[in-house]
């Protein structure tokens, strides 16, 4: 939603089945709903006037009160002054030449997110052996039958558990790991998948980009050799138009500091926590060069690690990030939503981010 000044305005109402002309001063703010076109508000109404003559309606008295908080659906903005306190004059949708939608599934204590735009897709990460059928599904219930990408961010269980049955159903196009290699029975079956397959894998390389229909993404990270897993994370920016989305997977303080350092960028809208909302990434340095308005959260509800720590918490709170947390509201998806506003006669296109979630999985 955004929200813009109404002091003052005159709006002309919808008025039932008798659709007769009603006008209404307020004195609040308004929303726009991006995808309907429509003005919605709640205000504080002074009153209103029943008139065929809306250029009378400043001098014509006041006819009855309305009670406070009424909820009115505006039609079109009718403006009595000569310069208006809001210059909208109508809000049409936007024509959808290129749409990206980006989903953090609900896969309990694990990572598994999917990206399509244009028709393609991108799976970054796919939960853990317990959740392979269950990210299978969604992709299936997302018109998803092949990928352009499959990315796993690292070689722990619960980032590439489910990798095998996902490599096994959907025809995969390019395969990025990263070259932290680990002796696990999870990380031989994601390697005996991808022999199966006959399909190769490789280390993106640092500044590399690479195109998802109209969406970019840039690899941010690993910026060198690690002893740790987590720190060896694959890391990457998405840009969609103006929207920018960013990842690293269960990158720590360190790894985070050789990204700052790289000197790429990582100003985002929507970050995915790092490590789970851990304590020991998402360093405070770290999000105010990210700077988000949405932060994302990937963590299984009371697990035993305690993720996400109150630290990192209270940072995403006091620097006004919105929080979305898969464990408290399922599946959380973001989408771009195109809208048009008309000033005076001109046609300004805009996109703002929305995100929404459901309890799908």
């Amino acid at each position: 939603m955004r929200r813009a000044n109404g002091s003052g305005s005159i709006f002309k109402l919808k008025s039932g089945k008798r659709r007769k002309p009603w006008v209404v001063r307020v004195t609040d703010s308004w929303d726009l709903n991006m995808d309907t076109g429509k003005v919605k508000q709640v205000v504080k109404v002074l009153g209103y006037y029943k008139t065929k003559d809306e250029a009378t309606v400043a001098s014509e008295p006041k006819k009855e009160e309305i009670p406070d908080n009424t909820s009115i659906e505006v039609e079109k903005i009718v403006s009595q002054e000569p310069k208006p306190a809001s210059p909208v004059e109508d809000v049409v949708p936007a024509p959808q030449e290129s749409n990206l939608s980006v989903h953090f599934l609900n896969v309990g204590q694990a990572d598994a997110t999917l990206l399509v735009c244009d028709g393609e897709a991108l799976l970054i990460d796919a939960g853990d052996t317990s959740k392979g059928t269950t990210v299978q599904l969604y992709l299936n219930k997302q018109g998803v039958k092949s990928l352009k990408y499959l990315i796993l961010t690292h070689p722990d269980e619960d980032h590439i558990g489910g990798t095998d049955v996902v490599i096994t159903k959907y025809p995969v196009e390019n395969v990025f790991m990263s070259d932290y290699k680990k002796d696990t029975k999870a990380y031989e079956e994601v390697i005996n998948a991808l022999d199966y397959r006959r399909v190769k894998w490789s280390t993106p390389t640092v500044g590399s980009t690479y195109s998802l229909g109209a969406a970019t993404f840039t690899i941010l990270a690993p910026n060198r050799t690690y002893d740790d897993p987590n720190e060896a994370s694959i890391a990457l920016l998405v840009s969609h138009g103006e929207n920018t989305f960013l990842f690293t997977g269960d990158g720590e303080s360190g790894a985070e500091e050789d990204i700052l350092r790289n000197g790429l960028s990582i100003d985002c809208d929507v970050f995915k926590a790092g490590h789970h909302g851990s304590k020991t990434s998402n360093s405070k340095s770290f999000l105010e060069k990210a700077s988000p308005e949405y932060v994302v959260v990937s963590c299984g509800e009371g697990n035993s690690y305690g993720h996400p720590h109150a630290e990192p918490m209270n940072n995403f709170r006091s620097m006004g990030m919105k929080l979305f947390r898969t464990d408290e509201q399922g599946t959380i998806i973001a989408y771009p939503s195109s809208y048009a506003r008309v000033m005076h006669g001109q046609k300004c296109y805009e996109k703002m981010l929305m995100l929404d979630y459901e309890n799908i999985i």
